[in-house]
């Protein structure tokens, strides 16, 4: 009898707070030593600061990570300069076959977007949705919604959504417990501070919620002084 072996993939979300450390020093070569140590198939990226920094030179931040990486970028601006762009962004390893990008914003609150994607995960569509929410309570319940109400009419095709949701409440109260009560409850280790970290701001969701098989927090002594969060890493098979 022949069988079928598994496919599994590793997605971390990450935001790299525009490659300024805990330190407050922008080197983004110590963000690409966190990216190389962790080797998913994709990172949701958020925070990602595309605008002119002194020293860069002629590449932007995305491009300089996608390049050190070796991974397809896939920008997901939501605020855009004269100098450049800042916002969510995925790196992968997985052929893309659609990209969508939609705005989420609140009136008087900063620019926020959702980058969502469809990959081909070893001959499976699957959806990533990449986020990064509000920081009042009010703006989150809205961008929830804003989410759910995307994925309710395709929520038969595998699906995941990460992000840094910006929820400071424990899970299961705020703004994510409407996720949960539709794609089920999922870990949420603490990612923020990254020296010390308290709150669970970064989440992973996965539908069906049996293919999700690992959620962990990367750390390393590069990543806790690269970023002021902590990388969320998730581990799914089909």
């Amino acid at each position: 009898m022949s069988t079928v072996k598994a496919e599994t993939f590793s997605f971390v979300s990450y935001n790299i707070h525009g490659c300024v450390g805990t330190d407050g020093k922008y080197e983004p070569a110590r963000i690409v030593t966190v990216m190389k140590e962790l080797k998913p198939d994709v990172f949701a990226l958020q925070e990602v600061d595309s605008r002119y920094h002194p020293g860069d030179g002629p590449t932007r931040q995305l491009d300089y990570l996608a390049e050190a990486t070796d991974m397809v970028a896939i920008p997901g601006s939501t605020i855009m300069h004269e100098t450049g762009d800042f916002g969510n962004a995925i790196l992968t390893r997985l052929p893309v076959t659609g990209i969508r990008k939609s705005d989420v914003n609140v009136i008087g609150t900063e620019l926020r977007g959702v980058l969502d994607v469809d990959v081909d995960a070893g001959g499976v569509p699957l959806r990533v949705i990449v986020v990064h929410f509000g920081l009042n309570a009010a703006e989150r319940h809205y961008q929830v919604k804003e989410i759910l109400e995307m994925i309710e009419t395709t929520l038969p095709q595998p699906l995941i959504i990460l992000g840094d949701f910006n929820e400071w409440k424990s899970f299961g109260l705020g703004s994510t417990q409407k996720i949960n009560r539709v794609l089920g409850r999922s870990d949420a280790p603490a990612t923020f501070p990254s020296k010390f970290p308290l709150l669970s701001l970064d989440r992973i969701w996965a539908h069906p919620k049996n293919i999700l098989k690992e959620i962990d927090v990367f750390k390393s002594p590069s990543s806790r002084v690269a970023s002021d969060h902590l990388p969320l890493r998730a581990v799914i098979r089909f």
